[in-house]
């Protein structure tokens, strides 16, 4: 970790209630149910631009509470909820696939009328990676977009997922949550193997269906679809976030660039903020903050690399 990033997050540490304690929530009709946005407006704003958020598989604000503690008081943040969060209201046998995680994002930008407007927008985890098949399919668009931490396909198991738990009522893997957990994350880094099992503790029906509705999506086939420049941020290199993956992906989109400012896990949540906010303060016409330049890596080699498709 450099001394600026380690500068900005010993700044950046403060106390802040609970994004849901203060953010006004909002209840989007979607088809079969509802999805939770929530918004949050400062009386004086520092930030110029807003914030929007889409968080990653199933997971509720507190999991980035640290991120949000960096924005309160400071930035309008937006913070859309996709339907497969518990938070949502669906009927049973509701469209979970990539394609309608998609239309919620859409369909929130809209309702909040971001549309056309300049504003950040970051994705963490798979909430990134919906985001970028958002961009990829032109169903929204933003001028500074930040995909942190992002994966490139399901890390469950894929011959479960189209096999097993198809066969299985729900109420079977609710019963086997610890043991199933346990198989499924072997292997992971601690910190990030407890940040999953608390989601898998709150799972429910809508955990599977999206699992196995998702199971064959490869953010590598679309990234060079997105035009849109994309700042990729590894902010912590695990299993399931890998830092050669973003690398990967980053060095197939036309306008990727990679940042790897190299922090602990226990930092990354407060580092995203950190840089949102960096982001929110300025034009999105405005070159890449000093803050954020010092750990975007070149990715030239990786892309020399790459053969050249065929004309």
């Amino acid at each position: 970790m450099n001394e600026h990033i380690q500068k900005a997050l010993q700044q950046a540490r403060r106390e802040a209630p609970p994004l849901e304690s203060v953010a006004t929530e909002h209840r989007l009709p979607i088809d079969g149910g509802d999805i939770r946005l929530l918004h949050a407006r400062p009386a004086k704003p520092s930030a110029a631009r807003p914030v929007v958020m889409i968080p990653g598989f199933g997971v509720l604000p507190p999991g980035w509470h640290d991120w949000w503690s960096v924005l309160h008081e400071r930035a309008e943040v937006f913070y859309i909820e996709t339907r497969e969060k518990p938070t949502s209201t669906l009927q049973e046998g509701a469209d979970l696939s990539m394609d309608a995680l998609v239309r919620d994002i859409a369909a929130g930008l809209s309702y909040f009328g971001l549309d056309g407007t300049d504003y950040v927008l970051q994705g963490t985890s798979w909430g990134s990676t919906a985001m970028l098949a958002g961009l990829s399919a032109g169903a929204f668009s933003a001028e500074t977009v930040i995909a942190w931490n992002i994966v490139p396909h399901m890390h469950f198991n894929r011959w479960a997922l189209r096999n097993v738990t198809p066969r299985l009522p729900f109420w079977i893997i609710g019963a086997l949550r610890d043991v199933l957990g346990g198989i499924v994350l072997s292997g992971m880094e601690a910190n990030q193997r407890a940040r999953l099992m608390s989601f898998i503790q709150v799972a429910d029906w809508r955990w599977k269906d999206a699992a196995e509705a998702q199971v064959d999506f490869e953010l590598a086939d679309i990234a060079a679809s997105i035009s849109q420049e994309i700042l990729l941020v590894v902010g912590v290199d695990e299993k399931v976030h890998s830092a050669d993956a973003s690398a990967e992906i980053a060095a197939r989109m036309p306008r990727g660039r990679l940042l790897a400012p190299g922090v602990p896990s226990t930092d990354n949540t407060l580092l995203g903020g950190v840089f949102a906010l960096e982001l929110a303060r300025q034009s999105s016409a405005d070159p890449l903050p000093p803050l954020l330049a010092g750990v975007e890596r070149s990715l030239s080699d990786r892309r020399a690399s790459r053969p050249t498709p065929p004309g």
